[in-house]
């Protein structure tokens, strides 16, 4: 869309990449089990439930090492292991859509990864730790309006058809599997 306005801002313009707590073990979730999901460094669901939280609200995760640089937006009560880290927004980051950082900030890490990846993405061992975000030259696109300031809607807009495209791969992915299942007798 060439009529809109677009500001290139480093990641740690809008965000303080910081490290989970390593206090969160297997042996912490049976000690003090509740109803607050903590997440490690697991791409997809939680790894326990625990009795307390560190955040409350809105933010962006990565998963630390493993299959590292993959995203997870929470919303509401939640902690993480040491083996995720959480973007702390900064005072700059006003009219931001969480989503939106999320799809375009996502490949961007995924990128900046280091360590060892196996072939068709098994058996993947990368690393990506706040020091290396600090570090990243890389800068993420933003919309703005003319006065400058981030445009949250144009940034709406872009999330849901991120997401759309997004839906539409998972079913195509599912019904490839679908199909390369079929036995011919």
């Amino acid at each position: 869309d060439k009529s809109s306005l677009w500001n290139d801002v480093k990641c740690t313009y809008l965000f303080v990449p910081s490290n989970g707590n390593s206090i969160y073990t297997k042996e912490y979730c049976k000690n003090h089990n509740g109803d607050i999901p903590l997440f490690s460094g697991n791409t997809e669901g939680f790894f326990g439930m625990v009795d307390s939280y560190d955040y409350d609200g809105e933010y962006l995760t990565w998963a630390k090492d493993g299959l590292a640089g993959y995203m997870m937006l929470h919303n509401g009560k939640f902690s993480i292991t040491g083996h995720r880290g959480i973007l702390i927004p900064t005072n700059n980051c006003k009219n931001i859509d969480l989503t939106y950082i999320k799809y375009v900030l996502e490949p961007i890490f995924r990128a900046n990864k280091k360590g060892r990846e196996g072939d068709l993405g098994k058996n993947e061992y990368t690393t990506l730790n706040p020091d290396m975000i600090k570090k990243m030259k890389d800068t993420i696109p933003i919309p703005i309006l003319e006065d400058g300031t981030f445009d949250i809607n144009k940034q709406r807009e872009l999330a849901s058809k991120y997401e759309k495209l997004e839906t539409i791969k998972t079913e195509l992915i599912n019904k490839i599997v679908e199909l390369t299942s079929i036995v011919i007798s």
